[in-house]
């Protein structure tokens, strides 16, 4: 056996998902650093595997509609 690459073992492991679910996967929303203007901001870690996710939110003040929602992730460090 040869080793996989981390690309190759992706593309095996999105192919046992339905194509909406891999498209998703691919080219995520929503994704990456917020514009600045978040008000709202929860982060959470587990230090057991290095896992990470932080979700920015912009929230307006009056109405409490979300206008813009932004999340940044790092994966086990396993």
């Amino acid at each position: 056996h040869l080793p996989l690459s981390d690309f190759a073992s992706k593309i095996i492991l999105m192919s046992f998902y339905p194509p909406k679910i891999s498209e998703k996967f691919s080219a995520p929303r929503y994704a990456g650093e917020s514009s600045g203007a978040a008000n709202a901001v929860g982060t959470e870690a587990s230090f057991v595997c290095g896992a990470a996710a932080r979700f920015n939110l912009r929230i307006e003040k009056d109405s409490k509609i979300i206008v813009e929602v932004n999340y940044q992730t790092s994966g086990c460090g396993f």
